[in-house]
């Protein structure tokens, strides 16, 4: 209420070239930015085996760009804005969200999102082990899939409930 978010505080006193931007593109679809950008790979693949050998951690690509998203929000507080009813705020916290596989295994699972917390402070092995704790299980995956499937079939009229005898 009153310019009031519990996700973010407004931010008042931005340069007035900027602050006129939600009036020039006043559609969410008008200020995507889609960025192109070359990663090394053979450099990360080298140091995701050296933490390996030497600490026996294991880290995957994935999380080492999320841990330099979370450095760079931490670097530069700006990324981390968004826009409100033509207001600027500045998130409270730094939140990734992924699309992964159930179960890697089996594709026939499908997808979840996970969301994931982060402080500014986390290292690599914080990020990885945040990351880590929030990914399912493929015993947990089978079971909510199993569950879902059979709600759903449960409440489906094209079968008529043949399953059950009727």
């Amino acid at each position: 209420m009153f310019g009031r978010r519990p996700d973010g505080r407004r931010i008042r006193g931005i340069d007035p070239i900027v602050q006129i931007t939600p009036y020039l593109m006043p559609m969410r679809c008008d200020a995507q930015v889609m960025l192109k950008h070359n990663a090394d790979m053979e450099r990360m693949s080298a140091y995701i085996r050296r933490q390996k050998r030497e600490n026996g951690r294991t880290i995957s690509h994935m999380e080492l760009i999320i841990a330099a998203y979370v450095r760079a929000v931490s670097q530069c507080p700006q990324v981390n804005r968004f826009i409100m009813n033509k207001q600027y705020y500045s998130r409270n916290n730094c939140t990734v969200s992924v699309t992964i596989l159930k179960d890697p295994k089996d594709a026939d699972l499908g997808e979840t999102v996970i969301k994931v917390p982060f402080d500014l402070t986390d290292t690599i092995f914080e990020v990885s082990a945040r990351m880590q704790e929030k990914r399912p299980t493929a015993a947990s995956s089978r079971r909510i899939f199993w569950t879902s499937w059979w709600t759903s079939c449960s409440r489906c009229r094209s079968c008529r409930g043949w399953w059950r005898g009727r």
